[in-house]
């Protein structure tokens, strides 16, 4: 499916569809956006309020004007457009961000406009190919100490590891073996194996990822009790392998993902409950 655009705003329409989108990297769902405008907010810091109802009219537009695709969402997430008095765009440097352009404020239209605006960096890269080829140092090195330091939620590791003492526990993450070897061991319990996208040579939701789990350890699905928070990278492609027992901890940073055979918990604690630890 190629990149689309959709305006249908002629006399008589009850509404003013306006929606584009284009194919997903996993190869198989499509990233839609529906303009349906919401309040004005001067920061995502505070996003603004969202009702399921909204989604009714992105659902029509699709069953409209893409029947090809099934109108039911795998995921939602609500974003800002960042709109200027004239509706183009910005595109230059920022005050005290030495090293750092910036290309914001295309009143949702950014995407459509990616190869001119690619263009127009070169000038300013020209001045400052230095400072970009290698990122600011003091931000690069605050956001992989921040990476290298995080830890596991407080209700993980006794839970984790009371399944530990059960179960054989396997992980299998988008981060490298360098972030595995540092995160792994603050998650308080002992591991049968830990696999990454740096081993299998592919990224969740890509089933390459899964089927070397499987090859790997000569498993099958039916083998695997699945805990994750995201449907979309984990549950919805090991459904389509043939996984069954999927559950998803609900921290509610993803919506649930109807038709999957998903168990959710809000817990750990509540998982063990169900497993008789």
């Amino acid at each position: 499916m190629p990149v689309f655009l959709r305006r249908a705003e002629e006399d008589g329409r009850p509404d003013k569809a306006q929606l584009y989108g284009f194919p997903s990297a996993d190869g198989w769902t499509v990233k839609v956006v529906g303009s349906v405008y919401l309040d004005e907010v001067e920061s995502m810091e505070k996003p603004p309020t969202w009702d399921p109802k909204h989604l009714d009219s992105i659902r029509a537009w699709v069953r409209e004007f893409i029947p090809e695709l099934i109108p039911e969402p795998v995921r939602v997430a609500v974003c800002a457009d960042g709109h200027l008095p004239d509706a183009t765009g910005l595109l230059g440097t920022v005050p005290g961000m030495e090293g750092i352009i910036v290309a914001t404020g295309f009143s949702g239209h950014g995407f459509k406009t990616t190869s001119p605006t690619s263009r127009s960096f070169r000038v300013p890269l020209t001045a400052h190919a230095s400072g970009l080829a290698l990122g600011r140092p003091p931000v690069r090195a605050e956001l992989a100490e921040a990476v290298r330091n995080a830890v596991a939620h407080e209700d993980v590791p006794a839970a984790l590891k009371l399944q530990g003492d059960n179960y054989k526990l396997v992980a299998l993450s988008n981060a490298d073996d360098s972030f595995l070897d540092i995160s792994i061991p603050k998650l308080g319990a002992e591991w049968h194996a830990v696999f990454t996208a740096e081993q299998a040579g592919a990224y969740k939701p890509r089933l390459q990822a899964f089927e070397y789990m499987l090859d790997t350890l000569n498993a099958k699905p039916e083998d695997f009790l699945h805990v994750s928070s995201h449907p979309l990278y984990d549950h919805i492609p090991m459904y389509n392998l043939g996984f069954r027992d999927l559950v998803m901890l609900d921290r509610g940073a993803e919506p649930f993902a109807e038709g999957y055979n998903i168990f959710t918990v809000k817990s750990l604690d509540e998982l063990n409950k169900h497993l008789g630890l």
